[in-house]
């Protein structure tokens, strides 16, 4: 994952059969914190590891949030289990982030009826 162009590296995400060292995945949050299409393309992956996952949502914007959850129910309780706990490290820039990603992931959890 560290040597392809952005159109490989996204290619690969999305190919589901594509086995993903722990390695890929941290490569792969990094790379998606400058480009939503990858976060969601990673985020909506059923084999992502719980604690990419963490670090992905943390960074997220809210359109990649609502996207990520949508495409993913278990997402979203994983959401709000990994915004409680950003909640309480703090930080006032926590606090906002947090704070709209939760709004995106409630109005997701409404519109599917969870």
């Amino acid at each position: 994952m560290t040597r392809g162009n952005s159109d490989v590296v996204l290619s690969v995400t999305q190919n589901e059969g594509a086995r993903l060292s722990d390695s890929s995945y941290g490569t792969l949050v990094d790379k998606s914190i400058d480009d939503e299409v990858l976060a969601i393309c990673v985020g909506m992956r059923k084999d992502i590891p719980r604690e990419h996952f963490r670090t992905l949502i943390s960074k997220a914007s809210e359109v990649v949030l609502e996207k990520v959850t949508a495409g993913n129910r278990a997402a979203v309780a994983e959401v709000a289990r990994g915004l409680d706990r950003h909640h309480r490290v703090g930080s006032q820039r926590s606090q906002a982030r947090t704070r709209r990603a939760r709004s995106a992931a409630r109005q997701v959890g409404r519109r599917r009826g969870l």
